[in-house]
C-alpha cells in the first residue's frame, strides 16, 4: 500500500525507533511474554469499512479478500506525499493510519485532514468509510502470542478515532471527517482546502468550489470517555462512483475461475 517513501507498516516504526520500554514480564499464570513500545505523539486517522461484514455474509471468501485489497490498494494510491511520516495498520474491517511530524500536532493533524478530505473526495469504488481523527499521545507495541507478533497502536487518541469514525452524525453528507472539537483550535477551511482551478469547457479556468463544510460541536458519549466535544467536516457534493468495488470483486473473482487460476478446494 503506497511506496516507502510516504508509507511504513507500524512494525518499521519499531524497528527504527528507540524503544520506550523493552522488558520480558515474568508472569506466574501466564509464564514469559515480551513487553516492546514506542510511546509518541501522533495524530490518529481511523477509516472503517461499515459496510465490510455485511459483505462478507454475502460473498464468497475469496471475492471478499479480492474486495478489501481493493480497498487498500486504493488508499494507498491516495497517501501522496505528506510532509509527516505515515505509518499503517490492517484491522479485519479498518485502517489505521499514524501520522507522525517533527514539528508536533498541529502539523500531523493538518496532513491527516488534508489526507481524509482527499480520501473523500477521490472515492471512485464507493467505499464511503467512516473517518475519525485525534491526537494526542500514543503506544505503539508489538502483541504477540508464542513466536508470533504485530504492531498495534493503544491510547486514548486511538479510540476516540474510532469512535469518531463510528459515531457519524445524522445528516445527508456524502462523506464526513469527525475529530475532537479541541483539535480544530481556529482553523481556517481555505488554508486546510484552498480552492483550485480547474479547465472548464471553453478551454479557460474556473475557480473549482470548496468541498467541505464545518458543522457544529454536538456531543458525544464515547463509553468510559464521558462526553466528548465532537466536529465534523461534511462534503454535501454528492456524485455516482466510477466503479463498484462490490462489483468489481466478484467480476475479478469469475475472471480468476475462468482462466483457472482459483482452484477450489477438495472437500
Amino acid at each position: 500500500m503506497g511506496t516507502v517513501d510516504n508509507i511504513l507498516p507500524l512494525e518499521a516504526l519499531l524497528n527504527t525507533t528507540p524503544l520506550t520500554i523493552d522488558v520480558v514480564i515474568e508472569d506466574e499464570w501466564c509464564g514469559a511474554f515480551p513487553v516492546k513500545a514506542v510511546e509518541t505523539d501522533a495524530t490518529v486517522l481511523y477509516l472503517e469499512q461499515a459496510g465490510f461484514f455485511r459483505f462478507s455474509a454475502r460473498h464468497r471468501p475469496a471475492e471478499v479478500l479480492i474486495y478489501r485489497n481493493t480497498f487498500l490498494a486504493w488508499l494507498g494510491s491516495l497517501v501522496g506525499t505528506c510532509t509527516s511520516r505515515v505509518y499503517f495498520q490492517v484491522s479485519e474491517q479498518s485502517v489505521v493510519l499514524l501520522f507522525l511530524h517533527a514539528s508536533g500536532l498541529e502539523a500531523s493533524f493538518t496532513d491527516a485532514v488534508r489526507l481524509a478530505g482527499h480520501i473523500g473526495e477521490h472515492d471512485a469504488y464507493g467505499f464511503v468509510p467512516g473517518i475519525g481523527i485525534a491526537s494526542g499521545r500514543v503506544t505503539v507495541g508489538f502483541t504477540a502470542m508464542r513466536e508470533c507478533h504485530r504492531a498495534s497502536v493503544f491510547g486514548q487518541a486511538f479510540m476516540l478515532a474510532a469512535g469518531c469514525a463510528a459515531m457519524r452524525p445524522d445528516a445527508a453528507a456524502a462523506a464526513c471527517i469527525s475529530f475532537p472539537a479541541s483539535e480544530w483550535k481556529g482553523r481556517s477551511l481555505n488554508e486546510l482546502f484552498p480552492a483550485h482551478g480547474e479547465q472548464g469547457d471553453g478551454g479557460g479556468y474556473q475557480k473549482k468550489p470548496r468541498t467541505w463544510e464545518l458543522g457544529t460541536p454536538r456531543r458525544v458519549d464515547f463509553p468510559g470517555m464521558c462526553m466528548v466535544e465532537i466536529l465534523d467536516l461534511g462534503s454535501f457534493i454528492h456524485w455516482a462512483p466510477e466503479h463498484s468495488a462490490e462489483r468489481k470483486a466478484g467480476e475479478w473473482f469469475q475472471e480468476l475461475e475462468r482462466k483457472g487460476l482459483y482452484r477450489k478446494p477438495s472437500r
